[in-house]
């Protein structure tokens, strides 16, 4: 079974601002982040192709899920959450994020074009 990344989640407490550090996409094993219930994800596409990302539920008490499928366009900055109710995503304490379509190939250059990053906020 593949390991995941784990995306570390920043505190956003300070009047003043704070910087935000991005990590690199697992397009591989995708990536994992501790879900608090208040955690946001913030994903951000640099001069990329459109990117298709994944947040994987799992079945609430009456059998329901809802997975979230979105498509990230290019040289956009995208936010997902927060996820009060951890029970319902990924293992039921962490949310699994993956990518699908990441790595597509300039036709005139052939030049793979995949700038993405994530980051786990919480105030």
């Amino acid at each position: 079974m593949a390991v995941r990344t784990p995306v570390t989640i920043q505190k956003l407490n300070t009047f003043a601002g704070v910087d935000v550090p991005f990590a690199t996409i697992d397009p591989v094993n995708g990536n994992i982040v501790n879900d608090t219930g208040r955690v946001l994800l913030i994903v951000e596409s640099i001069g990329t192709p459109t990117v298709d990302v994944f947040l994987t539920s799992r079945p609430d008490l009456v059998s329901r899920s809802g997975d979230v499928t979105q498509t990230i366009l290019p040289n956009t900055v995208h936010v997902f959450g927060p996820f009060p109710d951890s029970s319902i995503w990924g293992d039921g304490t962490n949310l699994f994020v993956d990518f699908f379509n990441v790595g597509t190939k300039n036709p005139v250059s052939g030049q793979t074009l995949s700038s993405l990053k994530i980051a786990a906020v919480q105030a």
